[in-house]
């Protein structure tokens, strides 16, 4: 077959010299495929730094790609794999139909796809959700380490202003004075962030992160004070809701701050938080695939009198005056309900488990953070040896041991606690109604766009009384969408 192919290249992460070969596998085994094709490629490439498949924003070789697909030579879309192209369902939907606008292909090397037959399209669009899971488990496990760590007193991450990192511990830097002199003054409540940062700025202090030095903006100035109680030598988990944490524990690092300064500090910003925030947002499920029966318009979600009552409304005026409004809470319960108990098919289940356990016997960065581990502690055994045989002193000993235990203690949290099951991320998939259900509420919400295209609410009764599923859904159940219509 002759045409041109669009070869997508993305650089996931280089925390490891060993990851810097990662762009050119995926190319040589993309080449390889276009090769065996009769394709001609062109290479598209995000691979300068971590290039996060969750969002397009940073990709901007991948947003030109797209741009490519009109096009009349251009036949196929080859990847090394499918999370190279998107980790985010809904997006790899709309670029799924991006494909068939144009009638182009995709090629994934690692799982290898016929995108002509509904069946393929399907189980192209049942992976990515698994991809999607298998990225929601790892950072589960990621979270899980950091907050274990940081029980025993232990911070994980970039050394905050005021901090830098020693044998992987926080010790305090020339910069604490300029914390102390920051958190005093806006503990006064006389300051907005841009106005400390220039008053920082005109006494000729400067903000010091590891991309350099530079003058303090409102952006580093918010950083600065968000960290508030790691300063004052604790370390907190979670999210600040309300100005608590859900849990604080005692770091092992010095504190540059006393705890009186810190609860005015945080006094003050929950006041200025308070006065400018316009109640908590929230994510409305239903935006984008709700629409009324009756006239077709598209319904928005929105806040609406004194009372904050989240309703989704016409897009424009009612086409039944005084009738036009939903309860938000009401409609997303029902859509949320027409997926209870629905379980994917046998054989969709097993297609999963082994692409799933190939996934995971094959993932490069798991291997090779196994391989460095490997060496770090064989390294440090060798280092015993030398010190019981005398070639090397006892400070010398303690230092080096120190540095290799730190890189050791960082690579482990990388793996994170306990092991990867593959069953673990079928069973999300497995019971859709169940995943949907119990997801955050931004997971829910794209849960909900990867299985309906279309949902209408009838006027009347305020109930969903269409339901237009996508495409890859209606091959597996395709009984359960005959009830719908």
């Amino acid at each position: 077959m002759n045409g041109v192919a669009l070869i997508y290249v993305r650089r996931s992460m280089v925390r490891y010299e060993a990851d810097r070969a990662s762009p050119e596998r995926q190319l040589d085994n993309c080449m390889r495929v276009c090769d065996e094709k009769g394709w001609t490629y062109e290479v598209f490439q995000d691979a300068e730094g971590h290039r996060s498949g969750r969002s397009e924003k940073h990709r901007p070789e991948w947003r030109r790609l797209k741009t490519q697909l009109r096009r009349a030579e251009v036949v196929a879309v080859v990847v090394s794999s499918l999370d190279r192209a998107s980790r985010s369902p809904r997006d790899f939907f709309n670029f799924l139909d991006l494909l068939k606008k144009h009638s182009v292909e995709l090629v994934s090397v690692q799982e290898r796809f016929d995108t002509t037959t509904p069946i393929g399209k399907a189980f192209l669009a049942m992976l990515m959700i698994v991809a999607s899971l298998e990225s929601d488990l790892a950072s589960e496990r990621v979270r899980d380490s950091i907050r274990h760590r940081r029980t025993k007193g232990i911070h994980v991450g970039i050394a905050p202003f005021g901090y830098k990192r020693q044998d992987g511990r926080l010790v305090v830097n020339d910069d604490a004075r300029v914390v102390q002199l920051l958190m005093h003054l806006y503990s006064t409540g006389r300051y907005s962030y841009t106005q400390l940062a220039m008053d920082l700025n005109r006494q000729g202090y400067r903000f010091r992160s590891r991309n350099g030095t530079k003058p303090f903006s409102k952006e580093s100035m918010r950083g600065v004070l968000k960290n508030t109680r790691l300063y004052a030598g604790q370390l907190p988990v979670g999210r600040q809701t309300q100005g608590t944490y859900p849990e604080i524990y005692d770091g092992e690092h010095e504190p540059i701050i006393d705890e009186d300064l810190a609860a005015r500090v945080e006094e003050v910003r929950r006041k200025r938080t308070k006065g400018s925030s316009r109640g908590p947002s929230r994510v409305y499920l239903l935006t984008g695939i709700g629409y009324c029966h009756e006239c077709g318009a598209r319904l928005w979600g929105r806040r609406r009198g004194q009372r904050d009552a989240t309703t989704y409304r016409h897009s424009g005026p009612a086409c039944q005056p005084w009738r036009g409004s939903f309860d938000a809470e009401d409609l997303e319960t029902q859509a949320v309900a027409l997926l209870n108990g629905l379980a994917l098919p046998t054989q969709l289940q097993d297609m999963v488990t082994e692409q799933v356990k190939k996934r995971i016997e094959t993932e490069p960065r798991n291997t090779e953070i196994l391989a460095m581990l490997k060496t770090k502690r064989a390294r440090l055994m060798r280092l015993k040896e030398m010190r019981l045989e005398g070639e090397v002193n006892r400070e010398e000993y303690l230092k080096r041991k120190a540095e290799i235990t730190a890189h050791i203690e960082h690579l482990e949290s990388l793996l994170g606690p306990g092991s990867y099951e593959p069953d673990s991320a079928l069973q999300r998939v497995t019971d859709l109604g169940r995943l949907v259900a119990e997801a955050s509420p931004s997971q829910r919400r794209a849960g909900l766009h990867s299985v309906f295209e279309r949902l209408e609410v009838s006027v009347q009764s305020g109930e969903i009384v269409k339901v237009v599923p996508k495409p890859w859904f209606r091959v597996f159940f395709g009984d359960l969408v005959e009830e719908w219509e």
